[in-house]
């Protein structure tokens, strides 16, 4: 904790979004806990906003369209990313996740302006770490737009970016439901 406070916060986002995949609510609640404890505790306002970010993503794992739209709503992050760390918890790509699932024309306009930046940014650095997700939500948002091929070529992007390292977290967290509607 001490050695690398973001890391800490990252880490315990991380185990919070493990135990939501599995079902463990209450677990995944105290994970976000300890983090925002610890977040506060160190008293950087960074460390807060990645904490509350994963608070925000546990709750669209939920389907809590609501809290993660509250969290959005306080959130003033700028569209760019320490391009250089490899953290699983980004404030700006969880408020792109939060305005597609939001899905009205003016949060699928924001997130298509945001996920512009943010891709361009990781693929400038070859950032796969970043931009898998990144494209995958790039994929939900195309699908909401009706624009199915498109979403399916940005999906098959992501796929083949992802599948060397056998990676599945991004295609996991948007739900099977999703992602199947995409692909078909």
């Amino acid at each position: 904790y001490i050695t690398n406070p973001q890391a800490a916060v990252d880490c315990l986002v991380a185990h919070a979004l493990c135990r939501q995949l599995q079902g463990r609510e209450s677990a995944a609640d105290e994970c976000i806990r300890e983090a925002r404890e610890f977040a506060y505790w160190t008293g950087d306002p960074a460390r807060v906003d990645f904490a509350d970010s994963g608070r925000a993503r546990v709750a669209l794992l939920r389907g809590d369209q609501d809290s993660a739209g509250r969290w959005l709503a306080t959130y003033h992050g700028k569209p760019d990313l320490p391009v250089k760390m490899f953290f699983l918890e980004y404030p700006e790509i969880t408020a792109c996740r939060a305005l597609v699932a939001k899905g009205t024309p003016e949060s699928l306009a924001q997130a298509a302006a945001r996920l512009h930046l943010l891709e361009e940014e990781s693929r400038r650095f070859h950032h796969h770490c970043q931009l898998v997700p990144l494209l995958v939500i790039k994929s939900m948002l195309a699908f909401k737009e009706n624009r199915l091929q498109y979403a399916q070529g940005v999906l098959t992007e992501a796929v083949s970016l992802a599948w060397p390292g056998r990676w599945i977290l991004p295609f996991i967290e948007p739900g099977w439901r999703s992602l199947a509607a995409v692909s078909t």
